[in-house]
């Protein structure tokens, strides 16, 4: 049997054993670190039937709005004895990207508003074909839009997406959302759909679809909080069925900006103690500008500008913190509040 000898820490190894730990901090933060955001406001239809009953009762609007055709959880039935759909979405809403290992999309209630829901302006229906999801979000690298579109014929449709920053600046890109049948860089497939006006379900183990769409942070806008995405979507007026053509917008997911190697160096910058309860020090050989730490969520919950920072009102449990430096490098590492 191995016997185990305890050994006492001395105050120089316990200074080691700091640096060691912020060492496996900076390792994790550089890991791929996914999230689902919660929307707050935004969403302006439910285009997911659900639960027991007809299916326009649990619904406002198909994603094909034209045809009647929305969506539909793998709960639905009709009548409390009928069989539930064969394809459908996940009743918990959570989806686990088939593009990228590791990122998923946690869709809004299927009890309410659940989808950015966009007309062009050409059909003139008087529904709007712009609208912003509201969100926060801190150091993060890149964005992942869930979205579809009807079509009308055509495959990979542009839109504008406006990202909004609390500092009011934005970054503006134009992307492409695809049919949701039959096109490619899909998140999930063979979601089902169902006809609303006569309560048939459809689909296959292809489709319908649901989209991932990636937009990449210009890196100074990495540090910044996220407060919304704006959508323009105009449609194609030359589609074969331009009149039927819609795009929907499901979830926002985002990816933590991550640290390069060049960006830490121990002898730079240390972080101590951790865990601490009270306060937080950080010795740089560079002035610090600014401190920013989040909790788990991505909630900005501290702000500083000083190497001391008192932490003894926050909650325990494990915090995210971000030092902008003299030359406007911004180094991130975990503590632990007990």
């Amino acid at each position: 049997m191995m016997k185990i000898k305890l050994l006492t820490i001395k105050r120089r190894d316990r200074f080691m054993l700091s640096k060691i730990a912020l060492i496996v901090c900076f390792s994790t933060i550089s890991a791929q670190n996914y999230t689902s955001l919660t929307v707050t406001s935004g969403f302006n239809q439910d285009i997911i039937a659900n639960g027991t009953g007809d299916s326009s009762l649990s619904t406002t609007m198909g994603l094909d709005q034209a045809n009647t055709r929305a969506l539909v959880s793998l709960d639905f039935q009709i009548f409390a004895s009928s069989a539930t759909p064969t394809y459908g979405l996940p009743v918990n809403g959570l989806i686990n990207s088939a593009v990228t290992t590791g990122l998923t999309f946690q869709l809004a209630d299927y009890n309410s508003n659940n989808a950015l829901f966009l007309t062009p302006t050409y059909v003139n229906n008087g529904a709007p074909n712009t609208g912003t999801l509201s969100v926060n979000a801190q150091n993060i690298s890149d964005i992942y839009i869930l979205a579809a579109a009807a079509g009308g014929g055509e495959q990979n449709l542009p839109f504008t997406a406006t990202l909004n920053f609390s500092d009011n600046s934005t970054q503006t890109a134009v992307l492409s959302v695809s049919d949701w049948y039959s096109g490619t860089n899909y998140a999930i497939q063979g979601i089902g759909r169902i006809n609303t006006s006569n309560n048939n379900l459809e689909g296959d183990n292809a489709n319908p679809r649901l989209y991932e769409i990636s937009l990449a942070l210009d890196s100074n806008n990495q540090s910044k909080t996220l407060t919304g995405i704006s959508f323009l979507f105009e449609g194609n007026d030359s589609a074969q069925w331009a009149s039927q053509i819609r795009m929907s917008v499901l979830g926002i997911s985002v990816k933590t900006a991550t640290l390069q190697a060049e960006d830490f160096n121990l002898e730079t910058l240390t972080i101590y103690p951790n865990p601490t309860s009270e306060k937080l020090i950080i010795n740089s050989t560079k002035t610090i500008k600014e401190v920013k730490i989040y909790n788990e969520v991505g909630q900005e919950v501290v702000t500083a500008n000083s190497n001391e920072i008192n932490i003894s009102t926050i909650a325990s449990g494990y915090y995210n913190i971000s030092v902008k430096l003299e030359n406007d490098k911004i180094v991130f590492s975990k503590f632990y509040k007990k």
